[in-house]
């Protein structure tokens, strides 16, 4: 079968005023560039006027703005020059000033010249890309337009109407350049960011799927890569009337998103056959079911053997020029060890209650046989073995003895049992507001809390880590003795076996929740991109006979990102409280509002006592150290039995003064790390500010 299409009667070309020279023999096209789309840059943000105000007054002024150079903050490109224009002119005299700039056009002369240089020839263009053009985002001051004419190929090249009742539109695209795989450099590291693009690079389109954005390769970069690939996504152009030497012309403009760069960025790479970089990095993450697992269950486990094996450094750690006397260092570890040990069991009945909503809803067979609804019989082979291994995963023994002693007494010793125990006690942890605390004390506010611990949390207990025992893991390739040390990285690589035997009893959904899977990895080099941008004209109605008219590549392009070292500043300016006496801080409303629950509220109360020294305190060893008081033991805020929370407004210039202040401490004290104190900031005298008067 052959394919047939119908040649377009329309072109695209680069804007008008930088081509079209009117002369005796026609409309003359000036330059090689004429058929190239151009990047029109603007340093403020009231770009739109300006380039309104420019094309209605001076179009020839557009080359002007025309991106021919990369620009830095130390570098910037010359501004183009402001002309003044007559506010209060009358429609006659504007009628008067267009005619008389024809006259010369009118007269007949002796000799027709072609390409003559006249005044009104727009400023020459480079012809060759001289190096890598930038773009930089809006939060550095910084638009840009991407500008072309829509033109027929007749004598005069007149403009092309839309014609809207047939739903013709115009739009452009943005395309990726993407390097030949190089066996010895799958990644490109060798490839300078500064390097130009070549016939060898191939182009890509951005396409909107079910599972998410992906570059979908059209074939190698060239000028005449003129496919629209189908579900690619297009970005508006508006239409810009002006007025040209002979009649009205019309230009196409379209705002380019800069600051989408990273939704472009990270978009992987979508081919037939992946690329070397694709086969070397693997996403762990390949589908949404084994996202939710990660972040609600694998990840808080991983946080709590971090926490513990944290603890239990810290707390072997001590000054040899203070002996211990009398005990009192094993004292205060046991105390630490308590307290610690009362965080980790909050925190793991919440992972067993999580645990145990996921495999419902996403493994029901084995949630079923957990359940006793099924048999372990009925479960096919990698089902059965992620059962036994739940099964089998077990609460150390030896710890058991050492916590059970308490109002909570009972416990689970197998990770299945404690999945399905902790289902009874839903309704009481999600509506505690208490802290967990199984071991009295002195004041009367923790002895309460620990006689209502039983009417509070679950009646059994089931730990994830210990700061003084093994963690409890799977036990994949052997258990591990309740007797062996603390091994963080042992106990992480058996969680990390749990979550890819998981993986494989779950369905491989990316294609259809990709987007919303926030751990995947990306492919793609997310630290520089290459992108051109082209025109398109379309006809729908007209069927497959007519195609999209795509023009040819702008220059090519890179984004720039928000911190990039090379991106112009915006100037910021945050005055500060002149007067910051008593006199001066207290004409300042307290105008904004922070609404507190009863919960927060009672904590807060308690924090407004902490000192600098309680602060320095808790993180010193024995026999300096010293925990801070924990907030959470105050319970709700409450008066007469009654519980209620708060609303307290602040002053936000004192606000600002605080938050400047932290800033310099801060800074300073990570100076010891980062030397970066030369580099923070550049203060300059102001003759005559005062705070008073």
């Amino acid at each position: 079968m052959v394919g047939v299409s119908v040649r377009h009667n329309t072109q695209w070309m680069g804007p008008t005023p930088l081509w079209a020279k009117q002369s005796t023999a026609g409309l003359q096209v000036a330059g090689n560039l004429a058929a190239i789309p151009q990047v029109l840059r603007f340093a403020n943000d009231s770009f739109m006027e300006e380039f309104l105000e420019v094309i209605n007054t001076q179009p020839r002024k557009l080359s002007e703005y025309v991106l021919q150079q990369k620009e830095t903050w130390r570098k910037p490109m010359t501004p183009p020059e402001k002309t003044a224009y007559p506010e209060n002119e009358t429609a006659i005299s504007k009628l008067l000033t267009r005619t008389r700039s024809k006259t010369d056009l009118l007269k007949v002369p002796d000799k027709v010249v072609i390409n003559t240089e006249t005044p009104t020839h727009p400023p020459a263009i480079t012809e060759q890309q001289p190096e890598l053009l930038k773009l930089y985002q809006p939060g550095h001051q910084r638009h840009y337009l991407i500008t072309a004419a829509l033109v027929k190929n007749e004598f005069g090249l007149p403009d092309k109407k839309l014609e809207i009742t047939n739903k013709e539109k115009v739009s452009f695209v943005v395309r990726r350049l993407m390097p030949p795989d190089d066996a010895n450099d799958p990644h490109h590291k060798k490839l300078s960011e500064d390097t130009l693009p070549d016939s060898s690079w191939s182009e890509h389109a951005f396409i909107k799927t079910p599972r998410g954005n992906v570059w979908k390769k059209i074939g190698q970069y060239a000028r005449d890569t003129s496919h629209l690939m189908s579900a690619e996504e297009e970005l508006p152009m508006f239409p810009s009337s002006f007025a040209g030497d002979c009649c009205d012309r019309v230009l196409y403009s379209g705002t380019i998103p800069v600051a989408r760069r990273e939704q472009w960025m990270t978009a992987p790479e979508e081919s037939g056959e992946p690329s070397l970089a694709q086969q070397q990095t693997q996403g762990n993450i390949d589908s949404l079911a084994k996202a939710i697992f990660v972040m609600d269950v694998a990840e808080p486990w991983r946080a709590l053997m971090n926490k513990a094996a944290f603890a239990s450094g810290s707390m072997n750690r001590s000054f040899d020029e203070f002996p211990e006397e009398d005990g009192a260092g094993d004292l205060d570890r046991l105390r630490q060890c308590n307290s610690l040990r009362d965080q980790i069991q909050t925190g793991s009945w919440y992972i067993l209650l999580d645990f145990s909503d996921f495999l419902e809803q996403h493994l029901p067979e084995i949630w079923a046989v957990i359940a006793g609804d099924a048999t372990r019989e009925s479960l096919e082979s990698k089902a059965r073995e992620f059962y036994d291994l739940l099964h089998a995963t077990t609460f150390n023994s030896v710890l058991r003895s050492k916590i059970a002693r308490s109002p909570i007494s009972g416990y689970r010793s197998r990770l299945s049992e404690a999945l399905l125990a902790i289902r009874a006690f839903r309704e009481k942890l999600e509506s505690v507001e208490i802290p967990l605390l199984r071991r009295s004390e002195s004041d009367s506010v923790t002895t309460e809390i620990f006689n209502n611990a039983t009417q509070n949390w679950p009646d059994f207990i089931f730990p994830f880590a210990d700061p003084e025992h093994p963690t409890t893991v799977p036990p994949i390739n052997g258990a591990v003795s309740v007797y062996a040390p603390i091994d963080e990285e042992r106990d992480k690589q058996k969680l990390q076996a749990l979550v890819d035997l998981l993986g494989e009893l779950l369905p491989k959904d990316t294609e259809n929740y990709a987007s919303d899977i926030p751990l995947q990895t990306s492919l793609m080099d997310n630290n520089r991109g290459w992108f051109v941008i082209r025109c398109v004209y379309q006809r729908p109605n007209c069927g497959p006979l007519f195609p999209a008219l795509v023009s040819r590549p702008t220059w090519v392009l890179q984004m720039a990102p928000f911190f990039d070292p090379d991106a112009p500043a915006r100037p910021i300016r945050i005055p500060m409280p002149m007067d910051i006496s008593p006199a001066g801080l207290r004409k300042y409303s307290k105008n904004t509002g922070f609404i507190l629950s009863d919960m927060l509220c009672g904590g807060v109360k308690k924090m407004r006592s902490y000192t600098l020294g309680d602060l320095v305190l808790s993180v010193l060893p024995w026999p300096f150290h010293k925990d801070l008081p924990d907030p959470g033991k105050t319970g709700p805020c409450k008066e007469n039995g009654l519980e209620f929370g708060m609303i307290c407004s602040l002053s936000i210039p004192i606000v600002t003064l605080c938050a400047f202040i932290l800033l310099i401490i801060m800074v300073a004290l990570f100076d010891l790390f980062f030397r970066w104190i030369p580099w923070l900031m550049i203060c300059l005298p102001i003759p005559g500010l005062k705070g008073k008067n």
